[in-house]
């Protein structure tokens, strides 16, 4: 749990200020104020009691000579204002621990309901973190001299609690501070020292303030936390553990891992832990380390006694290389060197000097060694086969080229029915005339036609009595044709398939090479240009998977027959008696239906047209709209895979 949260008292700032008094004295109106050499008071100081005093800094002459700060105060600036260290917050003139304070759980105000407790800085019915509930708070028994041991176990005035005992001294690597046993390498009010709190935002390590967390440790808050082994911050910060587990590896449990003991709500290592030394409790005396297990004035296995501890400098990311000197996040110690832990699986290279190369290396998990590329092949690749969406490469695999595998399906285009537009582009010709030998047109005696428009055309017909004329015939003329429009499935394979490529390789594998394992759905290949032979073991298994499609599938084209059924209106037929057509006119009506009486013989005719274009008529289809074309592979690839 965390230390409660101490307010940094305002003689330190002041000793600060004080400090930087030039010696020749202060200044000021105050005739009895003078400095060592008879002077005024410097500028920023004031002549207060006679003295010249920091005003800025000064809590009982904070802005001016006699005012005070209320207790828990600092002056900063020449005005008194709360500042609150260790991880407190300021709530209406307090430091809170909003982390265990039920009337502002979490932050200010935000007071926890009936039975329930303020826990990791969230309300429950559970202490989190290894702590017990007393009352309608959370304490840690092995520090709180309110609470030491057992709920309302108060020790004495000037003893403290260390390991749930009252006593007057502290245990291995803690200083007494007030009625507590801190940890001055890490605790941000009492950073290096008593009272010595860290500013806002900052942390404690290794005794001093700064703004990040070094060794591994994970700052949460005003605190660097060891989020393997911190049962309030296991994992991750404020992911408290419940009660009765310990944090061991970054996981709440019940149990510790890795050799280490549950003593309490944490896993130690007897074997070092001066407070634990050989066993849960057995804290070694003052000066005295823990070294295999047991309390001694030195350190033995090539360790270093660094305060309270030995620890391997060679080893230990909080004393890398020396006591004090520890590693930035994200980096570990070997051989007393800070470097990131990390090693890349394909340079060949042993980039985190633990003499293992790429594959050979635990931290390569995700890399295996397979048999290397064949000459005139290239890879290795991994391949996706099957019925559904390939996913996607990335990664160690920056390319990736998408196709399909397998049978070809693809249907015959469908077409759509053929139809005519209106016709167009005809013109009229003339009409024929029947020519009777009774008057009422039931005794043909032949039909005349002329040659051409308002041309005269003479006939003999012999005895003439009645005729009757013809509509014009069209000329000419056609329809547009439309339809027939192809309409095709998409051509499918049986199987899609996926080449995922660009993968480097690394040593660590003998005559073989390191390569990305593939993962599920995939394999690894290598891969050819065209639909060849595989080159042989191990890499027998053929794919030919295909890039596109080549795809003619169409229809033919429609056409239509000629325009049928138009008609011409209007037009009439002039009869003379005479072969010339100058006299005796008789007009006849083209309508197909009209009789008319002659009056006698005729010997000539000329058609006169209606003047209008013809009217209606249609085209039929007279042939296309049948599917033609196919669908074949195309961009063959051979892969061949283990």
């Amino acid at each position: 749990m965390k230390p409660a949260a101490h307010t940094a008292l305002g003689f330190l700032a002041l000793a600060v200020a004080l400090a930087a008094v030039p010696a020749g004295g202060c200044g000021g109106p105050d005739a009895g104020a003078v400095g060592a050499g008879g002077g005024p008071c410097a500028p920023g100081l004031a002549p207060c009691d006679g003295q010249c005093t920091a005003v800025n800094v000064d809590p009982d002459n904070c802005g001016q000579c006699g005012r005070q700060c209320q207790a828990g105060e600092i002056c900063s600036a020449g005005t008194c204002v709360v500042h609150c260290g260790g991880g407190a917050t300021h709530c209406k003139g307090k430091c809170i621990d909003t982390q265990s304070d039920p009337a502002n759980c979490g932050g200010c105000g935000n007071a926890c309901g009936s039975g329930l407790v303020c826990s990791a800085g969230q309300c429950s019915t559970d202490c989190l973190g290894g702590t017990t509930r007393c009352g309608d708070r959370c304490v840690d028994g092995d520090t709180d001299p309110a609470n030491c041991g057992l709920c309302g176990n108060a020790c004495a005035k000037g003893e403290i609690c260390w390991a749930g005992q009252c006593g007057v001294s502290c245990g291995p690597g803690t200083t007494k501070c007030a009625e507590q046993c801190v940890n001055t390498a890490i605790h941000p009010a009492h950073c290096g020292m008593c009272d010595n709190a860290c500013g806002s935002g900052q942390i404690c390590f290794a005794g001093q303030c700064g703004l990040k967390c070094y060794g591994g440790t994970t700052k949460c808050t005003d605190w660097c936390m060891d989020t393997e082994i911190d049962p309030a911050h296991c994992g991750s910060c404020g992911n408290a553990c419940a009660g009765g587990q310990i944090c061991s590896g970054g996981n709440c449990a019940l149990q510790c891992g890795g050799g280490a003991t549950k003593c309490g709500s944490k896993c130690v290592d007897v074997l070092l832990d001066a407070a634990n030394c050989g066993s849960c409790g057995n804290a070694c005396a003052g000066g005295l380390v823990c070294s295999s297990g047991v309390c001694a004035l030195v350190c033995d296995g090539g360790t270093t006694k660094c305060g309270g501890k030995c620890v391997d400098t060679a080893l230990d990311p909080a004393n890398c290389g020396g006591c004090g000197k520890p590693c930035a996040q994200g980096e570990v110690c070997k051989g007393g060197k800070c470097f990131v832990d990390q090693e890349s699986c394909t340079d060949g290279v042993d980039d985190n000097y633990d003499g293992l190369v790429d594959c050979a290396d635990p931290l390569c998990s995700g890399y295996y060694c397979v048999a290397p590329v064949p000459n005139g092949w290239s890879g290795p690749a991994k391949l996706y086969v099957g019925g559904g969406p390939a996913p996607a490469c990335g990664g160690p695999w920056p390319g990736s080229t998408a196709g399909g595998e397998g049978a070809l399906s693809a249907p015959a285009a469908t077409c759509a029915a053929c139809g005519c537009g209106a016709p167009s582009g005809m013109s009229c010709g003339v009409g024929s005339t029947a020519l009777w030998n009774s008057h009422t047109c039931d005794n043909l005696l032949g039909t005349v036609t002329p040659p051409a428009p308002n041309v005269c055309k003479g006939f003999s017909v012999g005895a003439l009595d009645s005729a009757m004329g013809n509509k014009a015939t069209t000329l000419g003329g056609s329809c547009q044709p439309a339809g027939g429009e192809a309409t095709a499935a998409p051509a499918t394979f049986a199987n899609q398939a996926l080449l995922c490529t660009g993968a480097s390789t690394g040593a660590g594998c003998g005559s073989n090479v390191c390569a990305p394992k593939p993962g599920q759905s995939y394999a690894t290949c290598v891969h050819k240009s065209g639909d060849v032979a595989c080159p042989g073991s191990p890499y027998t298994v053929k794919y030919v998977i295909y890039e596109s499609v080549s795809d003619t599938r169409a229809c033919t084209a429609c056409t239509c027959a000629a325009p049928v059924g138009a008609a011409c209106p209007g037009g009439t037929t002039i009869l003379y008696n005479d072969n010339l057509c100058q006299f005796s006119p008789v007009t006849i009506p083209n309508d197909g239906v009209s009789c008319v009486d002659t009056g006698g013989t005729k010997k000539s005719l000329i058609f006169i047209p209606g003047g209008q274009p013809p009217q209606g008529g249609a085209c039929a289809p007279s042939g296309g709209g049948q599917p033609t074309g196919s669908v074949t592979p195309a961009g063959a690839r051979t892969v061949c895979c283990l």
